[in-house]
C-alpha cells in the first residue's frame, strides 16, 4: 500500500494550521513547497541522494513553521548530494536536534515519530506513524509513502525535537548568556571529565620513576640484587609504555577539542557580527574588526597547546607534594615557598606586561587596518601618485608596532631570565636543606635524588604558566570581550513582537520621523511624514545631504529612527523581524556593491532559490544579458576583486538592477539608479518600471526628469525636512 500524496496532503494542513496561529505565508511559497514535494526540487535544488530526498518530508511531517527561503539557505553548498552529516547540520540550522540511537523499528515508541531511520544497508527512511496495516515510512528510494509490514529491522534511529518545542526552551533561546564561553566549556564537560582522568593517571605513572630511582639506590644497589633490578625494570618499562599510549590518547582528545572550540567561537563570533544592527559595526573600521576577530582565535588557547597541559597538570602537583613530604618531610616547604616567589615576581610584573600587551595589540590593529585600506584603495593611490605619503605613513605605525613588540619581548625574556633563575634556586635548596638531612640520618640517598625529580615536577607547570602570563592575559581578555559581544542583543532575536514569515503589499508610512547619525550632528531628517499606497511610485528629490538616502535606509531598518515611526502595511517596522523585512524589499544603492564570485553567484544572493531562467528573466529586464553572454564565461564570470574596476559602470549598475529585479519583492527601493546608465540602459530600467508600476511599491531617488514624470507622488526633501509633496503635474512647476 502507498500513498504518494501524502506528503502534500500534510503540508497543505500545516499551512492551514499557520494561518489560523496568525503565520501569513504567500501562496507562491505553499505552492513551491507543495511542488517541492512532489519533485525533490526547490530552485536550483534537485535531491539527487537519498538523504536529501528525506529532508523536506521530513520537514513537513515535523510540522516546520519556516519559509522557503530559509529553508534553501540553510542547506549546504552542494546541497544535491546531501549525505548524513550535512543532513544533520541542517536540521541544526533549522534549530532541531537530533539524537542517534541503535535501534529495531518495531520497538520505536510511536511519541518518537516521525524520526530518520537507516538500516544496516545506510538507506535512509522516515518514519511517519503507526497504522493498523504497519508502520506507515517515507522510503527516500523512490520518494513515496509506503506501509511496512515487516519491521523487525535493526539500524541507527536519529530522534528529532526542536530547539523551541517549550516555552522553558523559547526563553533559553531569546535571554542573552551572561558567559558565553562558559557555557561553551559546559558543552565538553565531558570531555574535559576524561582529560582530568587521563592526567590523574599520567602523574601517576609520573611518581613511579623517581620511586624507580629511589629503589635503585637503596635497595637494589646496597643488596646487589640483579633479580630485584630485573623486576623494577620491567615494570617502569611497562608504566613508562602506558604513559606513552595515553599521552597519545589525551593529545588527540586535546587536538579534537581545540579544534572543536576555534570553528564554534569563530563561527559564533562572526555570526554574531552579522546579526548585529549595522549602526553598531559600521562606525568602527573594516581592518579593526578583522584585527578583533582574530584576537578572538586566541581562546583557543584554553583547550589546547600549552595553556591546557598547566590547566590540567596545576590541581594534580597536591599529589607531588604530598609525596616529597612524605620522603623528605620539611623539604616540602622549598618547592611551597618557590611557588611564592613565583606569585610575588608574577604580581610585580604584571602591571607592566599588561600595558605592553595593550599597546602592542592597539599598535598591531593600527597597522593591520592601514594595510587593509591600503589594499582596497591602490587603485586611487597609484592615480594621485602619493606612494610615498603612504609609504612614510606604513614606516611610522610599523616603526610604532616593532617598538611595542620589543617591549613586550624585553618583558618576556626578563620573566625567563627570572623562571630560570628561581628554578635552579629551587634545585639547590633541595640539594643543600636534603644532604643535611642525608647527615642527620633523616633521608636516604635515592630518597633525595627522588625528591629533585618531584621538585621539578611541581615547579615545572607553575614555570609554563609563568611563562605564558602574556599569552594567558591575551586569552582572558578575548574571553572577556567575547562574552560582552554575546551579551549585545542581535536585531532578528526572535521576540514576541517580531513577526516572520508574512507577505507585504507595499503600503508604507512614514510618521514625523526624525534622525541623526551622530548626537551632536545635525538632524539628516526632521519631522517627515508621508505615505505611499501599495503598488504607487514615489520619486523623491532635493539637494546633496538633504535626506534622501537616508530615508531609504530607515525602511530597510538599516538605522532606526529616534523619533516618529516608519510603518509598513499598518506595522511599526520595529514589529518586524528585520531580516523578513528586508527579504520584502529589493534595494538599489548608490554604488554597485559586488563580492567575490560568478556573476550568476552574485545574482543569487538576492533570491536564492532563482532558476537559471530566472536569472535570464531579470537580466532581459535590465538590459545586461547580452552583455553578460559576450564575456567569454557568461553568467560563470567571475567578478567581485580587483577584476571588477575593468567593467564599464553601466554594466555593474544594471547587474545590481538585475539582481533587485530577480528578488521579485512587493518593495522596491532606487537610490539614484540611473546614475551611470547609458541611454539605452535607462530606456530598459523605464521600460521595467512601467512594467512593474501598480503591483510594486517604488521609492525612487532620482532627478532625471523622464524618471519624476512616471511617479505617482513627489517629495521634495530640503536639510532633512519636507519642501514640498504633491503630484509631478503640482511640483514641476515650482522646481
Amino acid at each position: 500500500m502507498s500513498n504518494s500524496n501524502g506528503p502534500a496532503r500534510k503540508l497543505m494542513d500545516n499551512l492551514e494550521s499557520r494561518v489560523q496561529e496568525g503565520v501569513v505565508l504567500s501562496v507562491s511559497s505553499s505552492a513551491r513547497m507543495a511542488e517541492a514535494m512532489k519533485t525533490g526540487k526547490i530552485g536550483s535544488f534537485n535531491a539527487k541522494s537519498p538523504y536529501a530526498s528525506c529532508l523536506i518530508p521530513l520537514l513537513n511531517a515535523l510540522g516546520w513553521r519556516g519559509d522557503v527561503r530559509g529553508l534553501f539557505e540553510s542547506l549546504p553548498h552542494f546541497a544535491d548530494s546531501l549525505d548524513l552529516t550535512e543532513f544533520r547540520n541542517t536540521l541544526a540550522r533549522l534549530h532541531y536536534k537530533t539524537v542517534r540511537t541503535p535501534a529495531c523499528i518495531s520497538r520505536i515508541d510511536d511519541r518518537l515519530f516521525p524520526c530518520l531511520f537507516a538500516g544496516l544497508d545506510d538507506v535512509p527512511i522516515i518514519i511517519l506513524s503507526k497504522e493498523k496495516e504497519g508502520i506507515r515510512i517515507f522510503d527516500s528510494t523512490d520518494r513515496t509513502e509506503k506501509i511496512l509490514k515487516n519491521s523487525e529491522i535493526h539500524g541507527i534511529a536519529y530522534f528529532i525535537s526542536s530547539e523551541y518545542s517549550t516555552q522553558t526552551n523559547r526563553k533559553k533561546q531569546t535571554k542573552p548568556q551572561e558567559n558565553w564561553v562558559g557555557g561553551l566549556f559546559m558543552r565538553f564537560k565531558s570531555t574535559i571529565k576524561q582529560l582530568f582522568a587521563m592526567t590523574f593517571i599520567l602523574n601517576i605513572f609520573a611518581l613511579l620513576v623517581p620511586l624507580f630511582i629511589m629503589a635503585i639506590y637503596d635497595q637494589v644497589i646496597p643488596s646487589k640484587s640483579g633479580e630485584t633490578l630485573a623486576y623494577l625494570a620491567g615494570g617502569i618499562i611497562f608504566a613508562i609504555l602506558c604513559e606513552i599510549l595515553l599521552r597519545i590518547i589525551r593529545s588527540g582528545f586535546v587536538a579534537y577539542l581545540g579544534a572543536r572550540v576555534e570553528n564554534i567561537v569563530t563561527s559564533a563570533t562572526f555570526q554574531k557580527l552579522l546579526s548585529l544592527p549595522p549602526s553598531m559595526t559600521e562606525s568602527s573600521p573594516i581592518g579593526a574588526q578583522v584585527s578583533r576577530l582574530r584576537e578572538f582565535d586566541t581562546i583557543k588557547g584554553l583547550f589546547s597547546g600549552t595553556l591546557v597541559n598547566i590547566v590540567l597538570e596545576l590541581p594534580f602537583v597536591v599529589i607531588f607534594l604530598v609525596v616529597i613530604a612524605v620522603l623528605g618531610g620539611t623539604l616540602a616547604f622549598i618547592p611551597i615557598a618557590m611557588m611564592g616567589v613565583f606569585a610575588l615576581v608574577a604580581f610585580i610584573m604584571l602591571p607592566s606586561m599588561k600595558r605592553n600587551v595593550a599597546m602592542s595589540g592597539r599598535q598591531k590593529s593600527e597597522r593591520h587596518s592601514f594595510l587593509v585600506e591600503s589594499m582596497s584603495n591602490l587603485r586611487t593611490i597609484k592615480q594621485t601618485a602619493s606612494e610615498q605619503s603612504w609609504l612614510d605613513r606604513f614606516r611610522h605605525l610599523s616603526a610604532d608596532a616593532a617598538y611595542s613588540h620589543f617591549r613586550t619581548s624585553q618583558v618576556s625574556l626578563l620573566m625567563q631570565s627570572l623562571a630560570q633563575a628561581i628554578m635552579m634556586g629551587a634545585g639547590v635548596a633541595t640539594v643543600g636543606f636534603g644532604v643535611i638531612k642525608i647527615l642527620n640520618g633523616d633521608m636516604t640517598v635515592g630518597a633525595l635524588i627522588a625528591s629533585m625529580a618531584l621538585v621539578w615536577r611541581v615547579l615545572s607547570p607553575l614555570q609554563s604558566l609563568f611563562l605564558t602570563l602574556t599569552r594567558l592575559e591575551q586569552t582572558l581578555n578575548s574571553v572577556k570581550q567575547i562574552n560582552l559581544l554575546m551579551k549585545i542583543a542581535a536585531e532578528d532575536d526572535p521576540s514576541p513582537s517580531s513577526l516572520s514569515h508574512r507577505e507585504f503589499s507595499g503600503h508604507i508610512v512614514m510618521d514625523r520621523v526624525s534622525f541623526r547619525y551622530r548626537p551632536n550632528s545635525e538632524p539628516a531628517l526632521l519631522g517627515v511624514s508621508f505615505e505611499v499606497k501599495p503598488g504607487e511610485m514615489l520619486s523623491i528629490i532635493g539637494s546633496n545631504a538633504a535626506g534622501k538616502s537616508t530615508a531609504l535606509k530607515l525602511l530597510l531598518a538599516m538605522n532606526r529612527p529616534q523619533a516618529g515611526q516608519v510603518i509598513l502595511d499598518g506595522l511599526d517596522i520595529r514589529q518586524i523581524n528585520p531580516i523578513t523585512l528586508r527579504r520584502a524589499i529589493a534595494y538599489v544603492p548608490q554604488e554597485s556593491h559586488f563580492f567575490h564570485g560568478t556573476i550568476a553567484q552574485n545574482l543569487n544572493l538576492a533570491q536564492p532559490m532563482a532558476t537559471r531562467d530566472d536569472l535570464v528573466e531579470a537580466c532581459v529586464k535590465a538590459n545586461v544579458l547580452e552583455d553578460i553572454k559576450a564575456l567569454e564565461y557568461g553568467f560563470d564570470t567571475r567578478i567581485g576583486d580587483q577584476s571588477i574596476q575593468s567593467l564599464p559602470s553601466s554594466f555593474k549598475q544594471r547587474l545590481s538592477l538585475a539582481r533587485a529585479y530577480l528578488k521579485k519583492a512587493p518593495i522596491l527601493l532606487l537610490d539614484e539608479p540611473a546614475k551611470t546608465l547609458d541611454y539605452e540602459g535607462d530606456v530598459a530600467f523605464m521600460d521595467s518600471l512601467r512594467a512593474i508600476k501598480g503591483t510594486t511599491t517604488i521609492l525612487m531617488v532620482s532627478h532625471r526628469p523622464s524618471h519624476i514624470k512616471m511617479a505617482d507622488k513627489v517629495l521634495v526633501l530640503k536639510d532633512g525636512m519636507i519642501a514640498n509633496f504633491g503630484t509631478p503635474a503640482d511640483i514641476f512647476p515650482e522646481l
